[in-house]
């Protein structure tokens, strides 16, 4: 499902209700049911976390070996170097997340035909990735923010306001109340969480309850969203 010449993945970032990111260590069918409920519920994406990098090679590999592997996006986070973020690619994730940029990612996301994500947490980072991909040819649209205990939303708001057009993505400690206030920003795009969806519910397979809590998310980041005619 890479769409990234047509910018897909990050238009559907932009505006998803929420993302759920996972770390590498649930089984392919496991990724199989998060899959089928995210796609029913308006989640267009999951995140594997490289950490370590290794198990999310696999799990990707595992996971594109599936039909449900269609139903989602799916993108590789926490890329610091070129032999990782080249090891990744050879799988076709339609996105790669970095906690911070790197050039390196840069150049082989570009290679790869495939979208990139870095993270920033000054105004200088913004400008330095919006040179980078000025750079390549690429337009900046959308950067994750990381971590909001450093760069709350006050901060997000300048840079917002110094980067208009620009759309972010915050992580860190992000609570299910908080989504709300994030979202009414006019300039937010998705809130990055890993625990919004409890590990011991996907373990449990609980799909129902996760199912739940996906609506719940959904709730909240309309809520918020209906508050940005009031700004």
């Amino acid at each position: 499902m890479n769409q990234a010449n047509e910018k897909g993945v990050l238009t559907a970032l932009a505006n998803a209700p929420a993302q759920i990111n996972i770390m590498p260590d649930y089984t392919a069918e496991e990724l199989v049911g998060l899959a089928s409920v995210f796609a029913e519920e308006g989640f267009p994406m999951l995140e594997i976390l490289g950490r370590p990098m290794g198990k999310a090679i696999d799990l990707l590999a595992s996971f594109n070996e599936r039909p449900e592997r269609s139903k989602v996006y799916t993108a590789i986070g926490t890329l610091k170097t070129r032999k990782d973020a080249e090891a990744v690619v050879a799988l076709k994730p339609d996105l790669l997340v970095s906690a911070i940029f790197s050039r390196q990612v840069l150049d082989v996301a570009v290679d790869a035909g495939i979208d990139y994500l870095p993270a920033v947490s000054t105004l200088q980072d913004i400008q330095n990735v919006l040179e980078a991909f000025d750079e390549v040819g690429r337009e900046l649209s959308i950067l994750k923010v990381c971590p909001v205990e450093v760069v709350p939303i006050g901060m997000v708001n300048i840079m917002a306001n110094i980067f208009p057009g620009i759309r972010f993505c915050p992580t860190g400690t992000i609570e299910i109340e908080d989504i709300p206030e994030w979202k009414a920003m006019p300039w937010m795009a998705a809130p990055m969480e890993r625990w919004f969806v409890p590990d011991e519910l996907i373990y449990a397979h609980d799909w129902d309850a996760i199912r739940g809590r996906l609506r719940k998310i959904k709730e909240l980041a309309a809520e918020g969203v209906a508050k940005r005619g009031d700004s």
